[in-house]
């Protein structure tokens, strides 16, 4: 008796929602590390040096427009992109060195419908995209060790 896989497409959409999940969270990580280490080093300038109000006033502006052009840059474009299954499957490619277009293959076929002159063709590169899908655990697309990096660097 053989096991019922889900499909492609829905696999590829749970990868999406915890891909989208990892990368804002590690974006915000990263914005709050480089952000918290800015203003560390402009109170720590003003420390040592004991800078005049007339130079403090400038930098803490140019700080904190790079503050917010940082927040625009590495969280607020990833919560508003769109992540569907197709920037997942190659997002996955990409990144876990899966060969072969095989997942976006998958998804385009599934999406697009599968035509009956064409069912022997496509069936084994949906089989593949199932068995490749099925090999990744869902943990690793959290990014966990590039957040405990930028988690490490921002309390410590």
């Amino acid at each position: 008796m053989t096991t019922q896989r889900p499909p492609p497409n829905d696999a590829l959409m749970r990868a999406a929602r915890a891909l989208r999940f990892a990368l804002l969270v590690q974006g915000l990580v990263r914005w709050g590390a480089i952000s918290a280490g800015g203003l560390l080093a402009l109170l720590a300038l003003d420390n040592v040096l004991h800078l005049p109000q007339a130079l403090r006033l400038p930098l803490v502006v140019v700080l904190a427009g790079w503050i917010v052009v940082e927040f625009y840059r590495k969280v607020l474009t990833l919560a508003l992109r769109k992540f569907t299954p197709a920037f997942a499957a190659r997002w996955l490619e990409m990144h876990r060195g899966i060969g072969g277009n095989v997942l976006i293959n998958a998804h385009q076929f599934e999406r697009d419908g599968l035509r009956p002159e064409w069912a022997e063709y496509i069936a084994p590169v949906l089989s593949s995209s199932r068995s490749i899908l099925e090999n990744i655990p869902p943990r690793s697309i959290w990014l966990t060790s590039q957040l405990k990096k930028w988690l490490g660097g921002r309390w410590w």
